[in-house]
Parts: structure tokens; sequence; C-alpha cells
């Protein structure tokens, strides 16, 4: 069973793209125009009150790495873990690092020690122990991801070849942001963008080679030559392959990665393509880079 995938920001199925509403375009010509494309922008004081909302949590995120540890670092001196705490420790720790949490081993212990209702109630919302700072944090980044309703209006009806995708970004102790991919008018974007966003203090808009269109074009074909057999008569084991918007590329991974694979796609999908050059033994719908939803799937 080979796996499709798929790095959309916000977690959902293959194919769904994430474009922040512009100064009106023309969806079929990608060009600018003046009335015939409208998706309506928030009001001052809304923005305003994101604006405070991505300060604080832009603050808070930074205090997530401070060497206080949240106010864990203080307590009584911890025995040796045993056997099966290092494997939780292990456990904890492998899911802190793909969420961009702290992921200090002495903050893990003392939260699996505290039998708190606060950290009980952690668990509910990523399946680990949490501070409530990082509660905060997340439960923020939730509202945050979710706050795109205006997006979608406009890539549906005016982002056209414009159109590149976009992505949620993590880094350890920096706030998420969202970054959009367009092709051309990055700072008129830009402009439109922060009108239809909530919290435009993490937005980013960058410029790409390639939009959202030829990457699925790339995909399909991807599909289709997997259907009939074209990469195995070229002896070459896909195991997953989908749209990376942050690479603005189509990832593919093989079981067995090597130059010659390498060169064979680039000659036979062009440069919007990238195999992953790590060996994957991913079965399934189990690719989730960190780009995706956090709190559905990670961070």
């Amino acid at each position: 069973m080979r796996a499709r995938i798929s790095r959309r920001g916000r977690g959902a199925a293959v194919a769904l793209v994430i474009v922040f509403g512009a100064v009106p375009v023309t969806a079929s010509a990608g060009r600018w125009a003046s009335a015939s494309c409208t998706v309506p922008t928030l009001s001052s004081p809304a923005r305003a009150a994101g604006d405070r909302a991505a300060r604080g949590y832009i603050a808070e995120r930074g205090r997530e790495f401070a060497h206080d540890l949240m106010g864990y670092r203080r307590g009584p001196k911890l025995p040796r873990p045993t056997r099966k705490e290092r494997r939780r420790i292990a456990e904890e720790r492998s899911a802190r690092l793909e969420f961009a949490l702290n992921p200090s081993r002495l903050l893990i212990r003392r939260l699996l020690r505290d039998h708190s209702k606060a950290v009980r109630n952690s668990y509910d919302l990523i399946g680990i122990a949490l501070t409530p700072l990082e509660v905060r944090t997340v439960n923020f980044e939730l509202r945050f991801q979710d706050a795109t309703g205006l997006v979608d209006a406009y890539a549906a009806r005016c982002a056209g070849r414009d159109d590149g995708g976009a992505y949620f970004s993590y880094h350890p102790g920096r706030a998420q942001l969202f970054v959009v991919n367009v092709t051309r008018h990055v700072d008129r974007y830009l402009d439109a963008y922060q009108e239809r966003f909530r919290y435009r203090l993490l937005l980013r808009v960058r410029r790409v080679r390639f939009n959202l269109r030829t990457l699925n074009h790339v995909e399909d074909r991807v599909d289709a030559d997997l259907a009939s057999g074209w990469f195995d008569r070229h002896k070459l084991n896909l195991v997953l392959f989908g749209i990376d918007e942050e690479r603005n590329a189509v990832v593919i991974g093989l079981h067995s990665p090597s130059r010659r694979a390498a060169r064979i796609l680039r000659r036979r999908y062009g440069a919007a393509v990238w195999m992953d050059p790590s060996p994957s033994g991913l079965v399934g719908p189990a690719y989730t880079p960190a780009q995706v939803k956090r709190g559905l799937d990670r961070r």
C-alpha cells in the first residue's frame, strides 16, 4: 500500500487549497481587476483585537523555552528513572519535538509526576502532558489555524494562477506563522491578505516558482504513472507522494532513493518534483510533516 500525502497547512485531505484574500483578480487569467472578484474585509476593531492576541501569543511562545521551564525547573530532586519511565519520557519527547514544544527531559519528568487537574486535562489537546502556558499557546494556535474563512473564499474566487498554496511554519521557541505562496505581486497580495486575516502579525507572503495548478498537474501525473506501472518498470519503489507547499514541489518518497532515481524523476516530471533523500518505510497515510495543523496531526 502506498500513501498519497499532502503538506497542507490546515491538516485537511489532499487538494485543499489555502490562500488569503487579495486585491481583486480574475480567477481565470490571474490579472488584477477592479470589481470582478470581491471578498469582504475584516473591520479595523477585529484586526486590532487580533494584533493584541498575536502579540501576547508571541511573547508566551518565547517563555515556553525560558530557563525556568515555565516554573517546572524548581522542585524536589528526582530519582533515577526506571526503564518504563525512560520509555515514557522518550515517547513524550518525540511528540514534543514534532510539535515544536520544549523537549526538556526534566520538564517531561516533572509533568509526568504532576497529577493536578490542569495537567490531566491538558492531555485532551494533543495527547501529551502540557504546562498551563503551553495549553494557552496550543489553544491560540487552534484558533489561529481556523481563522481562514475569508482565505478559502478568496482562494476559490480570486487567486487564479497566482495561487501557490500555503502552509503553517513551526520553529521551537518562535511563534507559528501562516505563509502564503504567490507567483507574483507579493506586496499587493500582502496588503490584501492583511485586511482579511485576523492575526496579520503572523502572516507572511513569499514568491514561489510554481503555482498550485502546476503542482496539482504534476501530482496527477505521478498518480497516473503509479497506476500504469511506470514506477515498477523503472524499478522505483514509490512509498508516498504529495504536494509540499513549503518546498513548492511535489515530494516523492522512495523505499531506496538514489541519484539514478532522482535523475529519472527529474527527466520525467521536471523541476516541480523533489525526491526525499531519506529511505522511506512508511505505509499508508502516515506522512505528517511539520506544516500540518497542530492538534490534528502534528505541529
